[in-house]
């Protein structure tokens, strides 16, 4: 695996060691009884995973009672959803309240027990989408549930839906992909578990918000704003329908813009809504911002690092 221009943030561990014995013993029981209360990861689980009709990611999530549900995998989402069919298959009873933020914007819905998946580790627990989000058509197709960051940033995640699958690691990046060249970016998570990098659009610097639950990028007003009318060209002013848990629908305009770049990865003539309600909600209304859906994010491989803060992007032959 080549990674180009790689920009890594310092980090520094410490590792506390005690020669006592007691402590030694102690630290051993500690370890027994964690490992016995919760499934134990393997060090890197290939899942297979494909695209759905709008471009996003898709796995098949096994519980422990042998039956699977496909749900779509949202950088995006906070936390782990379960729409109602999935409570009344599993015969999940409430538990309490719970919030989620998709996109930033604060939603109760109920909670569920926890429960643990076949899918290299265990969700922390589960919630069902409330009212205003399962009237809301997420997809086409039939789909239980959105795997969510809170769950996602345990691992290294890498995509790469050409071949069909995704790799949940928990030692890093090596080797993930083989001798594949890589663009890197570091990337934060501010608040409320939303993963966010770098990028430029056109001359425009701007914040992104990595989302792979959504099927197309947005940008704010901001950002065209600052561009000169070289730099894109206006498509059209329609109210369109942004697909995701958030379901954003909302008056905007279409543009084709003639670059972005995240490092040294670059995508030409991209179509972008310019949209502000959502940027609102992630508190980038003043900043110029680009959330960054499926139609980007998964058109070549994909990693995020989420334990050291990195993000990668595959570089094309002609990058």
């Amino acid at each position: 695996m080549k990674i180009k221009c790689l920009k890594t943030p310092a980090i520094t561990r410490i590792f506390d060691q005690s020669k006592s014995s007691h402590m030694a013993v102690l630290a051993m029981l500690l370890f027994a009884l964690v490992t016995m209360a919760q499934p134990v990861v393997a060090k890197s689980t290939t899942v297979p995973a494909w695209k759905d009709d709008d471009g996003r990611p898709r796995v098949e999530v096994y519980f422990e009672n042998g039956q699977s549900f496909n749900f779509i995998v949202d950088t995006g989402m906070m936390k782990t959803i379960i729409l109602p069919e999935l409570v009344e298959a599993l015969k999940l009873t409430e538990t309490g309240q719970d919030v989620v933020n998709p996109h930033g914007n604060k939603v109760k819905v109920s909670a569920y027990p926890s429960l643990a998946v076949k899918i290299g580790g265990m969700i922390d627990y589960l919630i069902n989408a409330p009212e205003s989000l399962t009237n809301l058509k997420i997809s086409e197709e039939t789909v239980y549930g959105v795997l969510g960051s809170e769950f996602l940033q345990q691992f290294t995640v890498g995509f790469d839906l050409e071949a069909g699958i995704m790799i949940l690691s928990d030692t890093g990046v090596e080797d993930m992909f083989g001798d594949v060249e890589f663009a890197t970016l570091p990337m934060q998570s501010p608040y409320a578990n939303l993963w966010m990098t770098e990028t430029m659009i056109g001359p425009v610097t701007a914040t992104a918000f990595l989302d792979t639950g959504a099927n197309g990028t947005l940008v704010n007003p901001l950002v065209v704003q600052r561009m000169s009318i070289e730099n894109y060209s206006r498509l059209d002013s329609v109210k369109t329908e942004v697909k995701g848990p958030a379901g954003i629908a909302l008056e905007n305009y279409n543009v084709l813009i003639n670059e972005i770049s995240a490092d040294s990865r670059l995508w030409t003539d991209t179509r972008v809504t310019v949209v502000s309600a959502v940027f609102t909600q992630l508190r980038l209304a003043n900043t110029p911002a680009v959330l960054i859906g499926s139609d980007l994010l998964l058109s070549g491989r994909l990693i995020m690092d989420y334990p050291e803060g990195l993000v990668y992007f595959e570089l094309k032959q002609d990058s």
